[in-house]
């Protein structure tokens, strides 16, 4: 990580990107209601409720740089919606009407496309009108999904894991498993060579599966955890996998933590009764929300404690999942509309920035890993192809700062 194009240039550009890009305020939005509360990410006080939803939000993602938040209800009600927030404003901006309740939400990496289920069709949005862009119908029970790019997602189901195409709109190829055990929950490494799955019923088992095989290439027991399977996610650096139980009515549930790729245990902690879909904090907190207990865990991972844990009751039934959103408050904030490009995306030796006729630089870039750290700062011009070769695969976050704009996206190294 020790090289840079400009190294000459770095504290110059520190202050430089210091001074232009305005403050934020960072907010958790968390899923549950038919409304949704609004809280503050550093002191989890409630500050907002946003109202005007059809039914109850059980699934919510947030844009990279948490500046929209995605949201779909559930149920069979007269009317059922995706809708697209704000996060500035925390104003809803577009409610688009779908068939089915709403199961599961991913976001592609470039924010372009959002992908959820209705348990037997996996749907392609469009992030930014949340139209149909294309549709994959499986015939099959789907319980999860998990991106893999903007053509390929991977569907759990009875027995077994399938690869859907939108560009063919079929199943590709399957990962079996044998009678009764069937796959929930799923999360890739940070190069998405290999699928990790969590088994749905007990014993509390993970399978590691490779991505070019299709083959389960390995079975990690997940014995002393308390209660069913709940969450996993891998963390931001790429060298952990967070799994979670729900722990029982007499027995708090488990964080588990393991090191990638060796998948030996690193710790247990123990946590609130309960389980929801986990999210990491902009600062790299883990949040963990109980909708039995009706509280949220918040996970150190520097540290692998609990270090806050605060009930939500009174403000909702749940919480079910949570989403990050910033707030901006500064001057200067005017942010571009598609003025700059980054490609390719994924990448693995270099990354190209392009700019409009208006916006022809020069710029200043900050390149920030997962966990929010800054890995790389560059002044460079228009088309200038910027060395990401040494970087860890992973996924990055580039804030970059031309003359009157500034840009947040997300890329992966590969």
């Amino acid at each position: 990580m020790a090289r840079n194009l400009h190294v000459l240039k770095t504290m110059l550009t520190w202050v430089v990107i210091f001074n232009a890009f305005a403050l934020s305020a960072q907010k958790a939005y968390i899923g549950g209601n038919q409304t949704l509360p609004v809280l503050n990410a550093q002191t989890y006080s409630l500050e907002n409720t946003i109202y005007g939803f059809s039914s109850q939000l059980r699934w919510l993602q947030s844009s990279s740089d948490h500046s929209f938040i995605y949201g779909g209800t559930i149920f069979y009600q007269p009317e059922l919606n995706l809708y697209k927030i704000d996060a500035a404003t925390d104003e809803i901006i577009i409610t688009k009407p779908v068939q089915y309740t709403v199961q599961d939400l991913e976001i592609s990496d470039d924010d372009q496309f959002i992908f959820h289920h209705n348990s037997t069709t996996v749907y392609k949005i469009d992030a930014g009108s949340l139209e149909i862009a294309d549709t994959v119908y499986t015939g099959k029970i789907i319980s999860y999904i998990a991106y893999y790019d903007n053509n390929t997602v991977f569907a759990s189901s009875t027995e077994r894991i399938y690869k859907l195409d939108f560009e063919t709109q079929s199943i590709t190829d399957s990962v079996v498993f044998g009678n009764f055990d069937i796959p929930a929950e799923m999360a890739f490494n940070a190069d998405k060579s290999k699928l990790y799955a969590i088994k749905s019923s007990l014993p509390l088992t993970l399978w590691v599966i490779d991505i070019t095989s299709m083959t389960v290439e390995n079975t990690i027991s997940l014995s002393g955890m308390i209660g069913s399977p709940g969450d996993l996610i891998l963390s931001q650096d790429g060298n952990y996998l967070y799994v979670t139980s729900t722990g029982s009515n007499q027995l708090n549930g488990t964080i588990r933590v393991l090191a990638v790729p060796e998948m030996t245990t690193v710790t247990d902690v123990e946590k609130d009764f309960g389980s929801g879909i986990m999210s990491f904090a902009p600062n790299g907190d883990l949040w963990i929300p109980n909708n039995t207990s009706q509280s949220v865990a918040v996970f150190d991972t520097q540290s692998n404690v609990v270090k806050e844990t605060f009930s939500t009751q009174g403000i909702l039934n749940g919480p079910f999942c949570i989403a990050f959103g910033t707030s901006t408050t500064g001057v200067d904030s005017k942010v571009a509309d598609n003025c700059i490009q980054v490609y390719p995306n994924p990448a693995s030796e270099y990354i190209t920035i392009k700019m409009t006729e208006k916006e022809q630089g020069p710029y200043h870039a900050v390149i920030k890993n997962a966990c929010g750290q800054t890995v790389k700062c560059y002044v460079a011009a228009n088309n200038d192809k910027l060395d990401v070769s040494q970087l860890n695969p992973g996924i990055y976050f580039m804030e970059i700062k031309s003359k009157s704009n500034y840009q947040n996206t997300r890329f992966l190294i590969r």
